[in-house]
């Protein structure tokens, strides 16, 4: 014990900074968990964002398809209405007057 006097006599001094530096560290590093805690939530939200995101795209795609198919059935029969019309009015114009 009396040989760690001389050490604890040298040190003496430096230790309330040094105790007062770890306290803080403390503050800091639950801060820091807190924050980990935090990312990982974040990133499992964005995780699920991004699938629902990828849903949505997959859905707008399916309506564009839709869309388009629809589109071109409505021009189809619109060229068989203008077919049967322009037969009528052939048909019309040759009958007696």
């Amino acid at each position: 014990m009396y040989a760690a006097l001389q050490t604890i006599d040298r040190i003496g001094p430096v230790l309330p900074g040094v105790i007062e530096r770890l306290r803080g560290m403390r503050v800091v590093h639950a801060d820091a968990a807190g924050v980990v805690g935090g990312l990982k939530e974040l990133m499992e939200r964005i995780g699920k964002m991004e699938g629902e995101v990828q849903n949505w795209e997959a859905g707008v795609g399916r309506v564009e398809a839709s869309k388009a198919e629809v589109q071109g059935r409505v021009l189809g029969v619109a060229e068989k209405v203008e077919e049967v019309v322009k037969g009528l009015e052939t048909r019309v114009s040759q009958l007696p007057q």
